[in-house]
């Protein structure tokens, strides 16, 4: 059976990080070893909420509790997201490593959450540490447009920009794919993956809500990565982006602020409508 290790926050109310990852990849029929960077009973950006950051030394004993369980070197990938703290990192590294060392086939998904929208919301240590060991150490990663800008220091206003910025962290360490989402352009907003070689393209309507929708990026990545591990860039491009239009269609306007999970997770089996990938020169 399929393993990755998934190093993200969780929420007790609501859809984002683990939370979301998790149960994605679960229903996708891939075993998930789910360590949490922190704990709270809501998103932070619904305003209040309660609960704690985890110390990296926690987050350390957790992964060193399972590579001693079923040993780190026999996850397929590792996929990590909302860090809470930049030293949270280098503990990820380094448990990487150490599957590394045994198997240099695992595969890194990093989700380098920092910010939306032109503003940060993570430790200020945490941008540098992305761009500087974080990054370099990943297979694929997955930033937003503000995100991207935020590791190249370039400005992406559209697709032609993402393309070059992404390309210039290529080749840096490990790093030969970029996730690129959330390209807004017109009525339609576009996610790309990028490689040295080839980039492709899937775009779908522009669905707007009265709040923006909170983990999206979090379910993209998760089954993004899932299809990657048993299929081709393309494929998993296409079949991620469809699956996650749909949910975000099953959300209920005013009724919160998550796509609807639960309600559309057939799109996780076979996505209700599945929009095409195409190759940009």
């Amino acid at each position: 059976m399929t393993t990755v290790l998934s190093v993200q926050s969780r929420v007790a109310a609501g859809h984002v990080g683990n939370s979301a990852a998790v149960f994605c990849l679960e229903r996708m029929g891939i075993d998930v070893w789910g360590v949490d960077t922190l704990s709270f009973s809501n998103h932070a950006g619904c305003g209040a909420f309660k609960g704690a950051v985890r110390t990296a030394e926690e987050v350390r004993d957790i992964l060193n509790g399972i590579d001693g369980c079923f040993g780190l070197e026999n996850a397929d990938a590792f996929l990590s997201g909302y860090l809470g703290r930049a030293e949270t990192g280098g503990v990820v590294l380094e448990a990487l490593e150490k599957a590394r060392r045994k198997n240099p086939n695992v595969l890194y998904c990093c989700d380098p959450v920092m910010g939306d929208g032109g503003r940060v919301y993570v430790a200020p240590d945490i941008p540098d540490a992305m761009r500087e060991k974080i990054v370099p150490a990943a297979d694929v990663i997955a930033p937003n447009r503000f995100e991207l800008e935020l590791l190249t220091r370039r400005s992406v206003r559209g697709i032609a920009d993402a393309v070059a910025a992404a390309r210039s962290l290529l080749g840096k360490g490990r790093l030969r794919l970029v996730l690129a989402t959330g390209l807004e352009e017109g009525d339609s907003i576009s996610v790309l993956s990028i490689s040295e070689s080839e980039t492709f393209c899937v775009s779908t309507p522009f669905a707007r809500f009265e709040r923006p929708l909170c983990g999206t990026g979090d379910i993209l990545t998760a089954v993004f990565l899932g299809k990657l591990l048993t299929g081709d860039v393309p494929t998993a491009l296409s079949f991620s982006v469809s699956a996650l239009y749909g949910m975000i269609r099953a959300a209920r306007p005013g009724g919160g602020n998550a796509p609807g999970l639960i309600e559309a997770q057939r799109e996780l089996e076979a996505p209700s409508e599945m929009f095409s990938c195409r190759r940009i020169p």
